[in-house]
């Protein structure tokens, strides 16, 4: 949840007054709310808005937000990388979908769903077991029951650092 004030204008990093995600759940049960905090998320999150929300009531979101600039969601994407890779390990799928996201992202300058950047990602893995991986995590996403990741921790390790530097050799790029 955002207030507009916290966003308009704009600036990086945006504030957000408070994040959810299904990570958070069992804090969220224990009653462990976070305040506001400055989350880079956030404008990759308001880009999204901007440009595909529906309102139910009131205007829409390009009409009371501003443009988040290109730089700033690379920006979020390098600065999110590193909390992203912390939390691997019981959340393998989302978290390589959320790569092969920031990475067609800094490649196409478009935000899409996680299962269209995984495609796009494991079309462009030299490595067929990595691509076979990546297809995994997003049939898993789109319905298919998913397998148990374990025993599986060094291919995705793997996985993960090859995404990790195709993500930063193109934010090193676009600078």
């Amino acid at each position: 949840m955002i207030a507009r004030a916290d966003v308009v204008p704009w600036r990086y990093p945006p504030r957000a007054q408070l994040v959810y995600g299904e990570w958070l759940r069992e804090a969220f049960e224990d009653g462990r709310v976070s305040g506001p905090v400055e989350d880079p998320d956030t404008a990759i999150v308001l880009s999204q808005v901007r440009g595909k929300s529906v309102p139910l009531v009131g205007p829409v979101a390009s009409d009371i937000l501003e443009p988040v600039p290109m730089t700033d969601v690379r920006r979020a994407i390098r600065d999110s990388l590193p909390t992203l890779l912390a939390d691997i390990q019981g959340d393998e799928r989302n978290v390589l979908l959320t790569l092969s996201r920031m990475w067609m992202t800094a490649v196409e300058d478009e935000i899409v769903p996680k299962d269209v950047a995984a495609a796009w990602a494991a079309a462009r893995l030299e490595d067929d077991c990595q691509a076979s991986m990546l297809q995994r995590a997003r049939k898993a996403y789109l319905g298919t029951p998913e397998e148990s990741w374990v025993g599986r921790e060094a291919a995705i390790d793997d996985l993960v650092a090859t995404l990790k530097q195709a993500i930063e050799g193109c934010l090193a790029e676009a600078r």
